[in-house]
């Protein structure tokens, strides 16, 4: 074996085009693809570590050699930066969109059984108003069925959104991680509790973050409060 591929430069310039050629190699239509995606980050992760420990025991004290060194593990540690912040930025798309899907899904159980309430009453008053046994019977039947109609997507409507989560046969896990950001509008109308003289961020996040568990859009009057995700990744065994 040559001197050269005994260098730790030559060793991590081998794993960082392993890495690379693994992440072109991910085909995005194919269902496995999170999973992949999930074992890789941490990896990444991890290479990339060992790779700028090497880098700066390499550099140690000679200070002149320090851009000489940089230029050669620059490609290195850019292979990871780029191939995590990739994969991570595809996963909370992902997570993020499936999320969205789930509370969509809650929203039109809502509604649905908001409708079914409105059918309940409207049974309920034609049956008040019917002047022929026939009419108030038929009345009952469309009262019960809207009424167990609406106990159904009640119900439905009323279990927790879970957020998606991938988890690999290496144990590896992927989740979305939402925090919601907000700018002041108009400080006057901002509830009082959120604010002394100038807004309690604090506060107001755990306020933001209350509403949001409990399946609502965070909305505070004089604030305007959008969220951002990303992906949180956990290495496996």
């Amino acid at each position: 074996m040559s001197d050269e591929k005994q260098t730790p430069v030559y060793r991590f310039t081998e794993m960082a085009r392993k890495a690379r050629e693994r992440i072109k190699a991910i085909d995005f239509k194919l269902p496995g693809w999170k999973e992949i995606a999930t074992e890789l980050v941490p990896k990444l992760r991890e290479a990339r570590a060992l790779a700028f420990k090497e880098l700066r025991a390499q550099l140690g004290p000679v200070e002149e050699q320090e851009k000489k060194i940089r230029a050669e593990w620059a490609p290195i540690l850019e292979v990871f930066d780029q191939g995590k912040t990739f994969l991570e930025g595809k996963l909370a798309r992902e997570l993020k969109e499936e999320e969205d899907r789930e509370r969509a899904e809650r929203k039109r159980l809502s509604d649905e059984a908001a409708e079914a309430q409105r059918q309940v009453e409207d049974a309920l008053a034609r049956g008040a108003e019917a002047s022929t046994p026939a009419e108030r019977k038929a009345a009952v039947a469309e009262g019960q069925a809207a009424l167990q109609k609406q106990e159904e997507a009640r119900a439905a409507a009323a279990v927790p959104v879970e957020k998606p989560k991938v988890k690999t046969a290496g144990g590896a896990t992927a989740t979305t991680k939402t925090t919601w950001e907000f700018e002041l509008l108009d400080i006057t109308k901002v509830p009082e509790h959120l604010t002394f003289r100038a807004i309690d961020e604090k506060l107001t996040a755990a306020a933001i973050k209350a509403m949001d568990e409990r399946g609502e859009t965070p909305s505070i009057p004089g604030l305007r409060i959008w969220p951002t995700s990303k992906a949180s990744v956990r290495k496996g065994r």
